[in-house]
Protein backbone atom coordinates (compact mmCIF):
# COMPACT_ATOMS: atom_id res chain seq x y z
CA UNK A 1 0.00 0.00 0.00
CA UNK A 2 1.51 3.43 -0.91
CA UNK A 3 2.49 5.53 2.06
CA UNK A 4 2.91 2.39 4.18
CA UNK A 5 5.17 3.06 7.14
CA UNK A 6 8.60 1.51 6.92
CA UNK A 7 11.09 0.82 9.65
CA UNK A 8 14.53 2.30 9.17
CA UNK A 9 17.61 2.06 11.35
CA UNK A 10 20.32 4.66 11.83
CA UNK A 11 23.23 4.19 14.24
CA UNK A 12 24.89 7.17 15.88
CA UNK A 13 27.98 6.62 17.96
CA UNK A 14 27.50 9.33 20.59
CA UNK A 15 30.29 9.74 23.11
CA UNK A 16 30.39 10.23 26.83
CA UNK A 17 33.93 10.65 28.12
CA UNK A 18 34.75 8.40 31.08
CA UNK A 19 33.26 9.78 34.29
CA UNK A 20 31.98 12.81 32.39
CA UNK A 21 29.11 13.73 34.67
CA UNK A 22 26.53 11.39 33.16
CA UNK A 23 23.99 9.67 35.33
CA UNK A 24 22.75 6.32 34.09
CA UNK A 25 19.56 6.67 36.11
CA UNK A 26 18.65 10.13 34.76
CA UNK A 27 19.63 9.32 31.20
CA UNK A 28 17.17 6.47 31.02
CA UNK A 29 19.72 4.55 29.00
CA UNK A 30 18.99 1.25 30.60
CA UNK A 31 22.75 0.85 30.94
CA UNK A 32 24.39 -1.91 32.85
CA UNK A 33 26.38 0.41 35.11
CA UNK A 34 29.70 -0.72 33.64
CA UNK A 35 32.67 1.58 33.31
CA UNK A 36 32.31 3.78 30.22
CA UNK A 37 35.64 2.60 28.93
CA UNK A 38 34.77 -1.07 29.16
CA UNK A 39 31.04 -1.06 28.32
CA UNK A 40 29.50 -1.21 24.84
CA UNK A 41 30.54 0.96 21.89
CA UNK A 42 34.25 1.17 21.20
CA UNK A 43 36.22 -0.79 23.87
CA UNK A 44 38.86 1.22 25.72
CA UNK A 45 37.84 4.61 24.25
CA UNK A 46 35.15 5.74 26.65
CA UNK A 47 32.67 6.02 23.79
CA UNK A 48 29.19 4.51 23.90
CA UNK A 49 26.80 3.92 21.05
CA UNK A 50 23.27 5.29 20.89
CA UNK A 51 21.35 3.48 18.19
CA UNK A 52 18.38 5.46 16.87
CA UNK A 53 15.62 3.29 15.45
CA UNK A 54 13.20 5.08 13.10
CA UNK A 55 9.64 3.76 12.92
CA UNK A 56 6.57 4.85 11.00
CA UNK A 57 8.26 7.17 8.48
CA UNK A 58 6.40 7.09 5.13
CA UNK A 59 8.25 5.76 2.09
CA UNK A 60 10.24 8.44 0.30
CA UNK A 61 10.39 10.73 3.34
CA UNK A 62 13.37 11.90 5.38
CA UNK A 63 13.86 13.49 8.81
CA UNK A 64 16.37 16.30 9.46
CA UNK A 65 18.56 15.14 12.36
CA UNK A 66 20.73 17.71 14.12
CA UNK A 67 23.57 17.00 16.57
CA UNK A 68 26.01 19.73 17.47
CA UNK A 69 26.58 21.86 14.41
CA UNK A 70 25.71 19.11 11.92
CA UNK A 71 22.41 18.32 10.28
CA UNK A 72 21.71 15.30 8.11
CA UNK A 73 18.58 14.10 6.33
CA UNK A 74 17.94 10.75 7.98
CA UNK A 75 16.20 8.18 5.83
CA UNK A 76 18.50 5.16 5.72
CA UNK A 77 20.71 2.95 7.82
CA UNK A 78 24.01 4.81 7.44
CA UNK A 79 25.94 5.15 10.70
CA UNK A 80 26.91 8.58 12.02
CA UNK A 81 29.80 9.18 14.40
CA UNK A 82 29.80 12.22 16.68
CA UNK A 83 32.90 13.55 18.43
CA UNK A 84 33.15 12.70 22.16
CA UNK A 85 31.20 14.90 24.56
CA UNK A 86 29.82 14.57 28.06
CA UNK A 87 26.35 15.79 27.14
CA UNK A 88 24.90 16.31 23.69
CA UNK A 89 21.58 17.29 22.21
CA UNK A 90 19.93 15.45 19.36
CA UNK A 91 16.96 17.17 17.68
CA UNK A 92 14.51 16.21 14.95
CA UNK A 93 13.24 18.57 12.27
CA UNK A 94 9.99 18.48 10.32
CA UNK A 95 10.00 15.46 7.98
CA UNK A 96 10.33 16.13 4.27
CA UNK A 97 7.65 14.16 2.41
CA UNK A 98 7.21 12.97 -1.14
CA UNK A 99 4.76 14.90 -3.34
CA UNK A 100 2.26 12.04 -3.11
CA UNK A 101 2.04 12.19 0.70
CA UNK A 102 -1.41 13.08 2.00
CA UNK A 103 -0.92 12.88 5.77
CA UNK A 104 0.66 15.45 8.05
CA UNK A 105 3.71 13.62 9.46
CA UNK A 106 5.69 14.29 12.62
CA UNK A 107 8.42 12.38 14.44
CA UNK A 108 9.40 12.40 18.12
CA UNK A 109 11.54 10.52 20.60
CA UNK A 110 9.49 7.72 22.14
CA UNK A 111 9.48 6.21 25.61
CA UNK A 112 11.65 4.87 27.15
CA UNK A 113 13.80 7.98 26.73
CA UNK A 114 17.58 7.63 26.68
CA UNK A 115 18.05 11.09 28.12
CA UNK A 116 16.06 14.16 29.10
CA UNK A 117 13.38 15.49 26.75
CA UNK A 118 13.68 19.27 26.30
CA UNK A 119 10.80 21.72 25.87
CA UNK A 120 11.58 22.03 22.15
CA UNK A 121 11.31 18.26 21.66
CA UNK A 122 15.06 17.63 21.45
CA UNK A 123 16.76 14.98 23.57
CA UNK A 124 19.62 15.79 25.94
CA UNK A 125 21.61 12.57 26.03
CA UNK A 126 24.19 11.38 28.58
CA UNK A 127 25.27 7.73 28.35
CA UNK A 128 27.29 5.41 30.52
CA UNK A 129 26.51 2.36 28.38
CA UNK A 130 25.21 1.46 24.93
CA UNK A 131 21.50 2.19 24.39
CA UNK A 132 18.78 2.25 21.74
CA UNK A 133 16.35 5.14 21.29
CA UNK A 134 13.19 4.78 19.19
CA UNK A 135 12.07 7.71 17.06
CA UNK A 136 8.36 7.21 16.32
CA UNK A 137 6.70 8.96 13.38
CA UNK A 138 2.93 9.38 13.17
CA UNK A 139 0.55 10.33 10.37
CA UNK A 140 -2.38 12.66 10.88
CA UNK A 141 -5.39 13.04 8.61
CA UNK A 142 -7.13 16.40 8.57
CA UNK A 143 -10.33 18.04 7.37
CA UNK A 144 -12.28 21.25 7.83
CA UNK A 145 -15.48 20.57 9.76
CA UNK A 146 -18.12 22.41 11.75
CA UNK A 147 -17.15 22.67 15.40
CA UNK A 148 -19.48 21.20 18.00
CA UNK A 149 -19.43 23.34 21.14
CA UNK A 150 -20.98 20.84 23.52
CA UNK A 151 -22.01 23.24 26.29
CA UNK A 152 -22.66 26.40 24.35
CA UNK A 153 -25.08 27.97 21.89
CA UNK A 154 -25.15 26.80 18.31
CA UNK A 155 -23.98 30.26 17.31
CA UNK A 156 -20.55 29.09 18.46
CA UNK A 157 -20.36 26.52 15.69
CA UNK A 158 -18.04 27.39 12.85
CA UNK A 159 -15.51 25.88 10.50
CA UNK A 160 -12.39 24.61 12.24
CA UNK A 161 -9.43 22.44 11.34
CA UNK A 162 -9.75 18.91 12.72
CA UNK A 163 -6.82 16.51 12.99
CA UNK A 164 -6.69 12.83 13.92
CA UNK A 165 -4.25 9.94 13.75
CA UNK A 166 -4.64 7.69 10.73
CA UNK A 167 -5.99 4.95 13.01
CA UNK A 168 -8.82 7.23 14.20
CA UNK A 169 -7.33 8.04 17.60
CA UNK A 170 -6.36 11.42 19.07
CA UNK A 171 -9.06 13.40 17.26
CA UNK A 172 -8.76 17.10 18.08
CA UNK A 173 -9.42 20.60 16.84
CA UNK A 174 -6.50 22.87 16.06
CA UNK A 175 -6.12 24.66 19.43
CA UNK A 176 -7.24 28.26 19.75
CA UNK A 177 -10.07 30.12 18.09
CA UNK A 178 -8.69 29.65 14.58
CA UNK A 179 -11.61 30.00 12.19
CA UNK A 180 -11.73 28.83 8.57
CA UNK A 181 -13.33 30.92 5.83
CA UNK A 182 -16.69 29.70 4.48
CA UNK A 183 -16.14 31.19 1.03
CA UNK A 184 -16.34 28.79 -1.88
CA UNK A 185 -18.73 25.91 -2.47
CA UNK A 186 -18.52 22.47 -0.91
CA UNK A 187 -17.87 21.00 -4.34
CA UNK A 188 -14.88 23.10 -5.27
CA UNK A 189 -14.27 25.27 -2.24
CA UNK A 190 -11.32 23.35 -0.83
CA UNK A 191 -9.86 25.41 1.98
CA UNK A 192 -6.89 23.34 3.18
CA UNK A 193 -4.28 20.98 1.79
CA UNK A 194 -0.79 19.65 2.48
CA UNK A 195 2.34 21.35 1.16
CA UNK A 196 5.89 20.78 2.45
CA UNK A 197 4.41 18.82 5.39
CA UNK A 198 2.37 21.83 6.52
CA UNK A 199 -1.35 22.41 6.18
CA UNK A 200 -2.10 25.49 4.08
CA UNK A 201 -5.51 26.90 4.90
CA UNK A 202 -7.82 29.86 4.50
CA UNK A 203 -8.14 31.03 8.08
CA UNK A 204 -7.93 33.84 10.56
CA UNK A 205 -5.65 34.25 13.54
CA UNK A 206 -6.63 32.88 16.93
CA UNK A 207 -6.83 36.53 18.01
CA UNK A 208 -10.14 37.92 16.70
CA UNK A 209 -8.71 41.43 17.09
CA UNK A 210 -5.80 40.63 14.83
CA UNK A 211 -4.99 43.08 12.03
CA UNK A 212 -5.44 40.26 9.52
CA UNK A 213 -8.66 38.48 8.68
CA UNK A 214 -9.14 35.29 6.67
CA UNK A 215 -5.84 34.97 4.85
CA UNK A 216 -3.40 32.31 3.65
CA UNK A 217 -1.91 30.58 6.68
CA UNK A 218 0.05 27.42 7.40
CA UNK A 219 0.32 25.15 10.42
CA UNK A 220 2.22 22.05 11.47
CA UNK A 221 -0.88 20.95 13.36
CA UNK A 222 -0.18 23.04 16.45
CA UNK A 223 -1.26 26.53 17.46
CA UNK A 224 2.40 27.47 18.07
CA UNK A 225 3.13 26.32 14.54
CA UNK A 226 0.38 28.47 12.98
CA UNK A 227 1.84 31.25 10.84
CA UNK A 228 0.65 33.83 8.36
CA UNK A 229 2.01 32.97 4.93
CA UNK A 230 0.91 36.22 3.33
CA UNK A 231 -1.56 39.00 4.06
CA UNK A 232 -3.02 39.28 0.57
CA UNK A 233 -5.68 41.83 1.48
CA UNK A 234 -3.99 44.30 3.82
CA UNK A 235 -7.22 46.07 4.79
CA UNK A 236 -7.43 45.83 8.59
CA UNK A 237 -10.90 44.38 8.86
CA UNK A 238 -12.14 40.87 9.52
CA UNK A 239 -15.00 41.50 7.11
CA UNK A 240 -12.71 42.48 4.25
CA UNK A 241 -10.31 39.56 3.80
CA UNK A 242 -8.86 37.86 0.76
CA UNK A 243 -10.54 34.56 1.82
CA UNK A 244 -8.50 32.07 -0.22
CA UNK A 245 -10.44 29.12 -1.63
CA UNK A 246 -10.31 26.47 -4.39
CA UNK A 247 -6.89 25.14 -3.33
CA UNK A 248 -5.14 22.87 -5.82
CA UNK A 249 -1.66 21.40 -5.51
CA UNK A 250 0.44 21.05 -8.66
CA UNK A 251 3.96 19.67 -8.10
CA UNK A 252 5.56 21.81 -5.36
CA UNK A 253 3.14 24.74 -5.63
CA UNK A 254 -0.40 25.51 -4.53
CA UNK A 255 -2.83 27.49 -6.68
CA UNK A 256 -5.89 29.16 -5.18
CA UNK A 257 -8.43 31.94 -5.70
CA UNK A 258 -8.40 35.04 -3.48
CA UNK A 259 -9.55 38.65 -3.56
CA UNK A 260 -6.83 41.24 -2.82
CA UNK A 261 -9.51 43.84 -2.09
CA UNK A 262 -11.96 41.55 -0.33
CA UNK A 263 -15.60 42.04 -1.20
CA UNK A 264 -14.74 45.39 -2.78
CA UNK A 265 -12.75 43.79 -5.57
CA UNK A 266 -12.68 40.82 -7.93
CA UNK A 267 -11.03 37.45 -7.47
CA UNK A 268 -7.55 36.63 -8.78
CA UNK A 269 -5.61 33.40 -9.16
CA UNK A 270 -2.62 33.05 -6.85
CA UNK A 271 0.28 30.62 -6.63
CA UNK A 272 2.29 29.85 -3.50
CA UNK A 273 5.27 27.76 -2.43
CA UNK A 274 4.38 28.28 1.21
CA UNK A 275 6.48 31.42 1.70
CA UNK A 276 5.50 35.09 1.66
CA UNK A 277 7.90 35.87 -1.19
CA UNK A 278 6.70 32.86 -3.15
CA UNK A 279 3.02 33.79 -2.92
CA UNK A 280 2.15 35.84 -5.98
CA UNK A 281 -0.80 36.68 -8.19
CA UNK A 282 -0.82 34.84 -11.51
CA UNK A 283 -0.43 37.15 -14.50
CA UNK A 284 -0.42 36.80 -18.26
CA UNK A 285 1.78 39.20 -20.15
CA UNK A 286 2.12 41.33 -17.01
CA UNK A 287 -1.65 41.69 -16.58
CA UNK A 288 -3.49 40.13 -13.64
CA UNK A 289 -6.31 37.79 -14.60
CA UNK A 290 -9.50 38.92 -12.87
CA UNK A 291 -12.88 37.44 -11.94
CA UNK A 292 -11.49 33.94 -11.61
CA UNK A 293 -14.30 31.47 -10.90
CA UNK A 294 -14.21 27.81 -11.94
CA UNK A 295 -11.10 25.68 -11.39
CA UNK A 296 -10.25 22.06 -12.24
CA UNK A 297 -7.14 19.89 -12.45
CA UNK A 298 -6.68 17.39 -15.27
CA UNK A 299 -3.50 15.63 -16.33
CA UNK A 300 -1.50 17.57 -13.75
CA UNK A 301 -2.58 20.88 -15.29
CA UNK A 302 -4.81 23.59 -13.85
CA UNK A 303 -7.75 24.88 -15.85
CA UNK A 304 -9.67 27.98 -14.81
CA UNK A 305 -11.78 30.78 -16.18
CA UNK A 306 -11.16 34.52 -15.81
CA UNK A 307 -13.93 36.82 -17.00
CA UNK A 308 -15.41 33.57 -18.36
CA UNK A 309 -12.44 32.97 -20.68
CA UNK A 310 -10.77 29.57 -20.26
CA UNK A 311 -7.05 29.28 -19.41
CA UNK A 312 -4.64 26.47 -18.64
CA UNK A 313 -1.46 26.36 -16.53
CA UNK A 314 1.14 23.63 -16.90
CA UNK A 315 3.37 23.64 -13.79
CA UNK A 316 6.38 22.91 -15.99
CA UNK A 317 6.07 26.34 -17.60
CA UNK A 318 3.88 28.13 -15.01
CA UNK A 319 2.70 30.65 -17.62
CA UNK A 320 -1.07 30.69 -18.27
CA UNK A 321 -2.16 29.70 -21.75
CA UNK A 322 -5.35 31.24 -23.14
CA UNK A 323 -7.61 28.74 -24.86
CA UNK A 324 -9.57 31.63 -26.45
CA UNK A 325 -12.95 30.19 -25.54
CA UNK A 326 -15.69 31.67 -23.34
CA UNK A 327 -16.94 29.23 -20.73
CA UNK A 328 -20.61 28.47 -20.22
CA UNK A 329 -21.17 26.02 -17.39
CA UNK A 330 -18.71 23.66 -15.74
CA UNK A 331 -15.22 22.36 -16.38
CA UNK A 332 -15.52 18.56 -16.54
CA UNK A 333 -12.43 16.47 -15.81
CA UNK A 334 -12.33 13.45 -18.12
CA UNK A 335 -9.20 11.53 -17.18
CA UNK A 336 -6.23 13.53 -18.48
CA UNK A 337 -8.44 15.99 -20.37
CA UNK A 338 -10.99 18.69 -19.61
CA UNK A 339 -14.35 19.09 -21.36
CA UNK A 340 -16.48 22.24 -21.44
CA UNK A 341 -19.22 24.10 -23.27
CA UNK A 342 -18.75 27.63 -24.58
CA UNK A 343 -21.19 30.51 -24.78
CA UNK A 344 -21.84 29.79 -28.48
CA UNK A 345 -23.22 26.34 -27.46
CA UNK A 346 -20.23 24.44 -28.79
CA UNK A 347 -18.37 21.69 -26.94
CA UNK A 348 -14.60 21.39 -26.56
CA UNK A 349 -12.04 18.92 -25.27
CA UNK A 350 -8.49 19.89 -24.29
CA UNK A 351 -5.88 17.19 -23.65
CA UNK A 352 -3.11 19.53 -22.53
CA UNK A 353 -1.89 20.13 -26.06
CA UNK A 354 -4.78 20.17 -28.50
CA UNK A 355 -8.16 21.88 -28.26
CA UNK A 356 -10.68 19.93 -30.36
CA UNK A 357 -14.33 20.64 -30.98
CA UNK A 358 -16.72 17.83 -30.07
CA UNK A 359 -19.76 17.43 -32.31
CA UNK A 360 -22.99 15.62 -31.52
CA UNK A 361 -26.18 14.83 -33.48
CA UNK A 362 -28.42 17.88 -33.98
CA UNK A 363 -31.30 15.95 -32.41
CA UNK A 364 -29.52 16.17 -29.03
CA UNK A 365 -30.24 19.71 -27.83
CA UNK A 366 -28.05 19.57 -24.72
CA UNK A 367 -25.88 17.22 -22.70
CA UNK A 368 -26.24 16.26 -19.09
CA UNK A 369 -23.26 15.56 -16.88
CA UNK A 370 -20.38 14.30 -19.03
CA UNK A 371 -17.82 11.65 -18.08
CA UNK A 372 -14.91 10.10 -19.93
CA UNK A 373 -13.70 6.51 -20.25
CA UNK A 374 -11.14 5.01 -22.65
CA UNK A 375 -11.17 8.06 -24.92
CA UNK A 376 -14.96 8.19 -25.20
CA UNK A 377 -17.50 10.63 -23.77
CA UNK A 378 -20.54 9.37 -21.87
CA UNK A 379 -23.62 11.41 -21.00
CA UNK A 380 -27.38 11.29 -20.51
CA UNK A 381 -29.45 13.04 -23.16
CA UNK A 382 -32.74 12.87 -25.00
CA UNK A 383 -33.14 13.01 -28.73
CA UNK A 384 -36.94 13.01 -28.51
CA UNK A 385 -37.75 15.30 -25.62
CA UNK A 386 -38.48 12.77 -22.86
CA UNK A 387 -36.70 9.52 -23.78
CA UNK A 388 -33.41 9.86 -21.90
CA UNK A 389 -30.71 7.37 -22.88
CA UNK A 390 -27.06 6.71 -22.08
CA UNK A 391 -24.90 7.89 -24.97
CA UNK A 392 -21.29 7.27 -25.85
CA UNK A 393 -19.36 9.43 -28.29
CA UNK A 394 -15.93 9.85 -29.84
CA UNK A 395 -16.68 13.54 -30.41
CA UNK A 396 -18.17 13.11 -33.87
CA UNK A 397 -21.77 12.91 -35.05
CA UNK A 398 -21.23 9.50 -36.62
CA UNK A 399 -19.47 8.21 -33.52
CA UNK A 400 -22.27 9.15 -31.10
CA UNK A 401 -24.51 6.19 -30.30
CA UNK A 402 -26.91 4.95 -27.64
CA UNK A 403 -25.75 2.36 -25.11
CA UNK A 404 -28.64 -0.16 -24.89
CA UNK A 405 -30.06 -0.56 -21.38
CA UNK A 406 -33.87 -0.55 -21.44
CA UNK A 407 -35.33 -2.84 -24.11
CA UNK A 408 -38.44 -0.74 -24.75
CA UNK A 409 -38.40 2.44 -22.68
CA UNK A 410 -36.29 5.18 -21.17
CA UNK A 411 -33.56 4.08 -18.71
CA UNK A 412 -33.30 7.70 -17.45
CA UNK A 413 -29.60 7.33 -16.63
CA UNK A 414 -27.85 9.57 -14.15
CA UNK A 415 -24.05 9.71 -14.29
CA UNK A 416 -22.35 8.72 -11.05
CA UNK A 417 -18.59 8.34 -11.53
CA UNK A 418 -15.60 6.46 -12.87
CA UNK A 419 -13.73 3.82 -10.87
CA UNK A 420 -11.18 1.14 -11.79
CA UNK A 421 -11.55 1.73 -15.52
CA UNK A 422 -15.34 1.49 -15.58
CA UNK A 423 -18.27 3.90 -15.78
CA UNK A 424 -20.95 3.86 -13.07
CA UNK A 425 -24.45 5.29 -13.43
CA UNK A 426 -27.95 5.03 -12.02
CA UNK A 427 -30.59 3.69 -14.42
CA UNK A 428 -33.47 1.28 -14.91
CA UNK A 429 -34.02 -1.44 -17.50
CA UNK A 430 -37.67 -1.84 -16.52
CA UNK A 431 -36.92 -4.77 -14.22
CA UNK A 432 -34.00 -3.54 -12.12
CA UNK A 433 -33.36 -0.01 -10.92
CA UNK A 434 -30.22 1.18 -9.23
CA UNK A 435 -26.46 1.30 -9.74
CA UNK A 436 -25.07 0.02 -13.04
CA UNK A 437 -21.57 -0.47 -14.38
CA UNK A 438 -20.17 -0.24 -17.91
CA UNK A 439 -16.65 -1.70 -18.24
CA UNK A 440 -15.89 -0.29 -21.71
CA UNK A 441 -17.08 0.34 -25.24
CA UNK A 442 -17.69 -3.31 -26.11
CA UNK A 443 -19.07 -4.29 -22.70
CA UNK A 444 -22.73 -4.67 -21.78
CA UNK A 445 -24.14 -2.67 -18.85
CA UNK A 446 -24.08 -4.71 -15.65
CA UNK A 447 -26.52 -4.19 -12.79
CA UNK A 448 -24.79 -3.98 -9.39
CA UNK A 449 -27.24 -3.01 -6.66
CA UNK A 450 -30.66 -1.48 -5.98
CA UNK A 451 -29.12 1.69 -4.60
CA UNK A 452 -31.24 4.82 -5.11
CA UNK A 453 -30.51 8.56 -5.25
CA UNK A 454 -26.74 8.04 -5.39
CA UNK A 455 -24.61 10.95 -4.22
CA UNK A 456 -21.17 11.67 -2.78
CA UNK A 457 -19.24 9.24 -5.00
CA UNK A 458 -15.87 9.10 -3.17
CA UNK A 459 -13.11 7.09 -4.80
CA UNK A 460 -10.44 5.45 -2.63
CA UNK A 461 -7.57 3.23 -3.69
CA UNK A 462 -9.44 -0.09 -3.59
CA UNK A 463 -13.08 0.84 -3.07
CA UNK A 464 -15.61 3.62 -3.55
CA UNK A 465 -17.90 4.97 -0.83
CA UNK A 466 -21.19 6.75 -1.60
CA UNK A 467 -24.62 7.76 -0.27
CA UNK A 468 -27.92 6.20 -1.25
CA UNK A 469 -31.27 5.02 0.05
CA UNK A 470 -32.32 7.59 2.59
CA UNK A 471 -28.76 8.76 3.32
CA UNK A 472 -27.35 5.26 3.90
CA UNK A 473 -23.64 4.78 3.28
CA UNK A 474 -22.61 2.17 0.71
CA UNK A 475 -19.29 0.73 -0.41
CA UNK A 476 -18.21 -1.04 -3.61
CA UNK A 477 -15.15 -2.74 -5.05
CA UNK A 478 -16.70 -2.60 -8.52
CA UNK A 479 -18.31 -6.04 -8.43
CA UNK A 480 -21.92 -6.98 -7.80
CA UNK A 481 -21.05 -9.08 -4.74
CA UNK A 482 -18.79 -6.34 -3.43
CA UNK A 483 -21.40 -3.55 -3.68
CA UNK A 484 -23.12 -3.44 -0.31
CA UNK A 485 -24.34 -1.20 2.47
CA UNK A 486 -21.25 -0.21 4.46
CA UNK A 487 -21.05 -1.70 7.94
CA UNK A 488 -18.39 -1.68 10.61
CA UNK A 489 -16.86 -4.80 12.14
CA UNK A 490 -19.79 -4.98 14.60
CA UNK A 491 -22.29 -5.14 11.74
CA UNK A 492 -23.64 -1.61 12.18
CA UNK A 493 -24.71 0.36 9.10
CA UNK A 494 -24.58 4.15 8.92
CA UNK A 495 -26.73 7.10 7.93
CA UNK A 496 -25.45 10.58 7.20
CA UNK A 497 -26.54 13.98 5.91
CA UNK A 498 -23.05 14.72 4.60
CA UNK A 499 -21.09 13.37 1.66
CA UNK A 500 -17.98 11.35 2.53
CA UNK A 501 -14.74 13.35 2.58
CA UNK A 502 -11.69 11.77 0.96
CA UNK A 503 -8.77 12.58 3.29
CA UNK A 504 -6.28 10.30 1.50
CA UNK A 505 -6.30 7.69 -1.22
CA UNK A 506 -6.78 5.08 1.52
CA UNK A 507 -9.40 6.73 3.75
CA UNK A 508 -12.62 8.71 3.71
CA UNK A 509 -14.09 10.60 6.65
CA UNK A 510 -17.73 9.80 7.40
CA UNK A 511 -20.28 11.82 9.37
CA UNK A 512 -22.65 9.38 11.05
CA UNK A 513 -26.10 10.00 12.62
CA UNK A 514 -28.01 7.90 15.11
CA UNK A 515 -31.37 9.20 13.87
CA UNK A 516 -32.77 11.64 11.33
CA UNK A 517 -33.54 14.33 13.91
CA UNK A 518 -30.04 14.43 15.33
CA UNK A 519 -28.19 17.68 14.63
CA UNK A 520 -24.74 16.37 15.51
CA UNK A 521 -22.77 13.46 14.16
CA UNK A 522 -20.03 11.06 15.17
CA UNK A 523 -16.98 10.83 12.94
CA UNK A 524 -15.57 7.68 11.38
CA UNK A 525 -12.57 6.95 9.18
CA UNK A 526 -13.10 4.23 6.60
CA UNK A 527 -11.31 2.47 3.77
CA UNK A 528 -14.66 1.12 2.62
CA UNK A 529 -14.40 -2.22 4.44
CA UNK A 530 -15.99 -3.29 7.76
CA UNK A 531 -12.65 -3.94 9.43
CA UNK A 532 -11.25 -0.66 8.12
CA UNK A 533 -14.12 1.50 9.42
CA UNK A 534 -13.21 2.96 12.83
CA UNK A 535 -14.81 5.62 14.99
CA UNK A 536 -12.70 8.70 15.59
CA UNK A 537 -12.05 9.25 19.29
CA UNK A 538 -10.70 12.32 21.04
CA UNK A 539 -7.60 12.41 23.22
CA UNK A 540 -9.65 11.03 26.15
CA UNK A 541 -11.06 8.14 24.14
CA UNK A 542 -14.53 9.67 23.77
CA UNK A 543 -16.42 9.87 20.44
CA UNK A 544 -15.53 12.95 18.41
CA UNK A 545 -18.61 14.91 17.32
CA UNK A 546 -19.51 17.76 14.97
CA UNK A 547 -22.58 19.75 13.96
CA UNK A 548 -23.45 17.80 10.85
CA UNK A 549 -25.80 20.13 8.99
CA UNK A 550 -23.19 22.92 9.00
CA UNK A 551 -20.24 20.78 8.02
CA UNK A 552 -18.17 22.00 5.08
CA UNK A 553 -15.79 19.37 3.86
CA UNK A 554 -12.28 19.83 2.65
CA UNK A 555 -10.63 16.95 0.86
CA UNK A 556 -6.90 16.87 0.11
Amino acid sequence: MPGMAVSLLAALVLAACGGGGSDGGNSGSGGNGSDPGTGGGTPGTGKHALTLQLKGLPAGASVPLTYGSQTVNWSGSAGLTIDPANHYTVSLGRPALSESSQYLTSCAFAEPLRGTLQSDGSLLVALNADATQVVQCSRQAFAVLSLLKENGPRAETGLRLMLMQADGSQGRWLPGDVGISRSGSSAEGNKALLLNNEILLSGRDADRNSATGYELRATDGTLAGLRLVKDINTTQSDDISSRPTNFHRLADKVYFIASPLGSLGTTRLFVSDGTEQGTQVVSLGGAELQRVGKTAVAGGRLYFDAKNMVYMIDPKTAEPVALDRKLSGELYVLGESVFFQTSDRKYWLHDGTTLSQQEFPPAIPSLGRVMGLDGLLYFSASASGNDYQLWQSDGTVAGTTVVPIHPSGSPSPQMVGVFKGALYFWATDGAQTGLWKLAGKQAKPEFLAAAQRIDGWSVLQDRVVFLSDNNTLWSSDGSRAGTQILKNSAGRSFKTKIRPIVVSEQQALLSVHEDAGQDHADIYLSNGTPEGTVQVKDTYGNPFQIYSERMNAVAQ
